[in-house]
C-alpha cells in the first residue's frame, strides 16, 4: 500500500501554507495525468477508491514535494472537460454532456401570442410562400407594417 497524504491549503503556496487533511492509497486511485504547465510540473486529477476527488500538484523539482488536495465533484468535472479528451470518463462519473448551443435567436421586440382562425392562417401561409418569407412571423410583421403605415 502506498499511503499518500492529502493536504489543504491554508495560505500561500509554500509548504508552510499546507495542513494535513488525511491520506489515500495511491495504488488504488484512478489517475488522470495533466499536461505540464512548466518543465517537471503538472496538475493531475485523482479519484480515490472511496470516491473522493483530488487535485495533485505534481512536481519533479528538487526540494519540492508533490501535494494532493480534495476538490469538489464540480471541479473534477471541469478538469475533465478542460484538460483532456476524457469523454468516456465524463459520461461514467457525471453523465452525458449537454450539446453546445449558441446564444439563441435575437429578440425582435415584444413577444405576443395571438390565436388566428384557420382560414386566416391559410391566407398568411399563401402570402408567405408568394413573398418568399422565411416564417409566418416575418409575413405577419410585414403585413402589419404595411397596413398600419398607410
Amino acid at each position: 500500500m502506498l499511503r499518500v497524504n492529502i493536504h489543504k491549503q491554508t495560505y500561500g503556496i509554500d509548504s508552510e501554507g499546507w495542513e494535513f487533511d488525511g491520506w489515500f492509497d495511491h495504488a488504488k486511485a484512478e489517475v488522470w495525468r495533466g499536461e505540464e504547465y512548466a518543465p517537471g510540473q503538472r496538475t493531475d486529477l485523482l479519484r480515490t477508491k472511496q470516491g473522493q476527488w483530488l487535485r495533485g500538484h505534481i512536481t519533479n523539482w528538487q526540494g519540492q514535494e508533490s501535494r494532493y488536495e480534495r476538490i469538489t465533484p464540480d471541479e473534477a468535472r471541469q478538469w475533465l472537460i478542460e484538460d483532456g479528451d476524457y469523454d468516456e470518463d465524463l459520461t461514467k462519473y457525471f453523465g452525458e454532456l449537454d450539446e453546445e448551443r449558441g446564444p439563441g435567436r435575437p429578440s425582435e421586440g415584444t413577444r405576443i401570442d395571438v390565436r388566428i382562425p384557420d382560414d386566416l392562417l391559410t391566407l398568411v401561409d399563401t402570402r408567405r410562400e408568394a413573398d418568399g418569407d422565411r416564417s409566418r412571423a416575418e409575413t405577419i410583421r410585414k403585413v402589419l407594417t404595411q397596413a398600419l403605415t398607410v
